[in-house]
Formats: structure tokens, C-alpha cells, sequence
């Protein structure tokens, strides 16, 4: 039960902590990490599950909008945050274990949308862009230089989509399997969606640890990680 309420605990960062050997940070981000019915749900959810299991290490998941995910694991040392894009400038701020997918960065547009034709990342310039604060689809768009009046910041990758369907942006920022899934669940309709550019070719999502982390537990995690890559069985959870 109390972990159940720590889920929801939004008025307060530091719920207390308890009897757990990690902390598992994440936000809502369909379909890698989300909750159903009060229950942790996804791919990377599930990856979570069976390395834990494999590891024999005992993991509470704290669900947060993702800036506050980030700031907690920033505080919990032994603590891990999920699913987080291995981009440069994060590389020293983690110890990463992964990857869990390639996780391409992409600029994304309504099919019906013919007037918007990006063939280099000059060409984004034009268009108004949503993207989720604190993402790395915010680090990699200010990165290719876009300018800042046609960015626009919205608090999870879930806002983005209606804002792209309503026509309020012209194309959304982050990763194409996460942002369709997101419309599939809100009814709309999935096929409308196509990547219009490729903003940067897989950095990789995986699981980013606190670098003060209990060496023993970071390596218990990664080694089940590794033997179930192996054997295939993350494969067949995918």
C-alpha cells in the first residue's frame, strides 16, 4: 500500500523511503513504462521485472512527471531512472544498462500535412515543434540549432499528441513508437502519422543509475541484464 501511494504522492519529492534495495524513477511514457489500473505496464516495465526477479533484488517504482523523476534519482544514490536516452551530455551523469530499444529521435507530421517538407534539419526552422521538457528530444533540437519561438515545451510526451491532431504545432519531437501508441490510446487515428525527419540516429534508451549507486547492486542488475539479452528472453518480451 505504501508503495501505491508514493506512485501518486505528487504534492510531495521525497516520499519516504522504505524497505527496497533500489528506487526505480519513471514517468508515464507508453509504451516503454505507464501504470493500468494502478499496475506498472510496458516493455521496460516488464524488462525491470524479470531482471529484478533474475537478480534477486527487491525494486519500488516511483512514478513522477519526468523533470521530477530526474531530480529524485539526482538525490537517491541508490536509485535508477527509466527510460532514459543515452545522449552525450548525459553520458558521465548515469551508469547506464541497456539498451532497451534504439530509440530514434524523430520529428513527426500528420500525413495530411503535404505542405511540410523537411529534407535537413535547416528546413525544421519553419515549423512550430512540440517537445517534451526535459527530454532528450529538447536536448537534440537545440542542438541542431532550432530557434526558440517555434519551440514548444509541453510537460509529457502525452500532451503532444492532441496539440499535432488539433493542428496547434506542426510536427511533434521524441520517439515514434511512444507518440503512437500515445494517439492509438486517445482513439485517433495512428496511420495519419509519419516520421518527417530523423533528428538523431539511435543514442539508445536504457536504464541510467545514480553514479554513487552500491557498486554490488549496479552490478547484480547489469549482469541479469546481460544474461537475459543473451538468452533472448528480453527479445521475447519485446
Amino acid at each position: 500500500m505504501r508503495a501505491v501511494l508514493c506512485l501518486f504522492a505528487a504534492q510531495c519529492i521525497s516520499c519516504p523511503l522504505w524497505a527496497a534495495d533500489l528506487r526505480a524513477y519513471t514517468e508515464e511514457f507508453p509504451p516503454f513504462n505507464y501504470t493500468e489500473n494502478a499496475q506498472p505496464k510496458g516493455y521496460a516495465n516488464a524488462i525491470l521485472d524479470a531482471v529484478s526477479a533474475k537478480a534477486a533484488l527487491s525494486v519500488e517504482r516511483v512514478i513522477f512527471p519526468w523533470a521530477r523523476s530526474v531530480a529524485s534519482n539526482q538525490s537517491d544514490s541508490n536509485s535508477l531512472l527509466f527510460t532514459t536516452m543515452r545522449t552525450p551530455d548525459r553520458e558521465n551523469k548515469y551508469r547506464w544498462v541497456g539498451p532497451i530499444d534504439a530509440c530514434d529521435v524523430v520529428a513527426i507530421k500528420l500525413k495530411k500535412r503535404q505542405d511540410i517538407q523537411v529534407s535537413s534539419a535547416k528546413d525544421l526552422n519553419q515549423y512550430a515543434i512540440a517537445f517534451s521538457k526535459g527530454a532528450a528530444d529538447e536536448e537534440v533540437l537545440k542542438s541542431l540549432g532550432q530557434p526558440s519561438n517555434k519551440l514548444i515545451g509541453v510537460s509529457s510526451t502525452g500532451n503532444a499528441i492532441p496539440m499535432l491532431y488539433g493542428d496547434r504545432v506542426d510536427l511533434i519531437a521524441g520517439i515514434y513508437l511512444a507518440h503512437a501508441f500515445t494517439a492509438k490510446n486517445n482513439k485517433l487515428d495512428v496511420a495519419q502519422l509519419e516520421t518527417a525527419f530523423v533528428l538523431k540516429k539511435g543514442y539508445g534508451c536504457y536504464f541510467a543509475f545514480n553514479p554513487k549507486v552500491d557498486n554490488a547492486l549496479f552490478q547484480r542488475f547489469e549482469r541479469a541484464f546481460t544474461e537475459l539479452n543473451k538468452s533472448g528472453e528480453l527479445l521475447k518480451l519485446r
